[in-house]
Formats: structure tokens, sequence, C-alpha cells
């Protein structure tokens, strides 16, 4: 009867580095000449932590999720003559996650239910130093972030006296750049397209602390902070956002 809840958490860490690289090399192609990079994530998960007796305090219930994602498209020191050339390199996350944890019918806390994130993206499409390019065509050069965040964490307590925390974070850190070296890029008949695109949504992060009749106050928040910057830079001293 005065047992305490059960206790659930679920980790999740990566740290995943992608590169696709053309280096010291001659290419001719008389189609598409494509170097592409591509990291994807879909994690979804799901802890509840719980307790039937009467007077028993909650599940100590965590969701800890961290990615580091280095992701790299580079030609450097080649030439490459194509029809069309590409040079991507893009990182997309659909992430989705929830915490629970519910206390006993008569009473107790449902105590630090969290569902914390923290992703560090770096996502670089780069012309290396002496490259040269050239395209009947065109060339596209492009780095690009698609990424989508979903997180809730609720703690309910029992039906009398009951308290209830939760907390839902998260933490982006997203890193886009085109990099250009010193190099030669052409286009024959169409155009050169330099891309930095960074896209970071957060939808639905949501912390709930529910009570019973009689309950003490709730300690409740959702908090997100995005830092993103999507960049062209021409490392011969000019760069733009």
């Amino acid at each position: 009867l005065l047992a305490a809840g059960t206790a659930q958490s679920v980790s999740l860490t990566e740290n995943v580095t992608t590169t696709a690289s053309v280096t010291n090399s001659t290419v001719v192609a008389s189609g598409t000449f494509s170097t592409v990079a591509q990291d994807t994530h879909r994690i979804r998960g799901t802890a509840t932590g719980y307790s039937a007796s009467g007077f028993a305090a909650g599940g100590l219930t965590k969701i800890n999720t961290s990615l580091t994602n280095t992701t790299t498209a580079e030609i450097t020191g080649s030439q490459v003559i194509a029809n069309t050339i590409l040079l991507h390199a893009t990182t997309v996350i659909d992430k989705d996650t929830k915490a629970t944890a519910s206390a006993g019918a008569l009473g107790g806390s449902a105590n630090d239910v969290s569902d914390n994130t923290t992703v560090t993206n770096k996502t670089y499409a780069v012309v290396g130093r002496g490259s040269r390019l050239v395209a009947i065509d065109s060339v596209s050069i492009s780095a690009e972030t698609n990424n989508q965040y979903k997180g809730y964490a609720t703690a309910i307590a029992g039906a009398i006296v009951a308290k209830g925390v939760a907390t839902a974070s998260q933490k982006v850190t997203d890193d886009v750049r085109v990099q250009i070296y010193p190099c030669v890029i052409t286009a024959n008949t169409g155009d050169v397209d330099i891309i930095a695109y960074a896209k970071d949504i957060t939808s639905n992060l949501t912390a709930y602390g529910g009570a019973g009749g009689l309950a003490a106050g709730t300690n409740v928040k959702a908090e997100a902070v995005t830092d993103a910057a999507a960049k062209v830079e021409f490392l011969s001293g000019t760069s733009a956002d």
C-alpha cells in the first residue's frame, strides 16, 4: 500500500559523422555528377512510471535524447567536368518522445518527469582550394537541414493529496554552411546555385502537471532554445548569411 512507484528511464545518445568526399581527383561525366552526404534520424520513445498503491509516490520518469551530427559533402583539389554538378549535404531529424508518471489513487507525488533533448548539428558543403567545377548546364551547391521536434512530459498525481512535477526542455544548435575556397566554378548554359538553409521546427513541446482535489501546487516547465545559423562563406574574405 505504501510502496514507491516504478522508475523508468530511457536514454539515446548518438554521435554520427557522415562524409562524402572527392579529393585530388579528376572526374568526367556525360550526365550528372553528384556528391551527397545525408544523415537521417527518426526517433520515437516512451517512458512511463506509475504506482497503483493507495498512498504511493509516482514513478521517477525520464527521457534523455542527445544527438551530435557532423555531415559533410566536399570536393577538394579536384577537377570535375559534367553536364550538371551537384554537391549536397543534408541532415534530417524527426523526433517525437513522451515521458509520463502517475501516482496512487489516494496521494503521493508524481515527481521529476522530464523529456530532455540536446542536439548539435554541423552540416557543411565544401568546395576546397584548387578545385575546378565545369558544367555544361548547371552547378548546385547546398547545405540544408530539415528538423522536426516534439516532446511531452506529464506528471499526474493522486486523487486527494498530490503534487506533479513535469519538465520538457530542448536545446538545439544547428550550424549550416556552404564554404567556397579559392576555386573555379563554371556553368556554361545554366545557373550556379549556392544555398545554405536551416529549418528547425519545434511543435507540441508540452509539460503538464496534474494533481488531486486537495493537492499541493504543480511545478511545470516547457522550454525550447534554438541557435540556428545558415551561412555561405567565400573564404577568400567575404561571407553572407
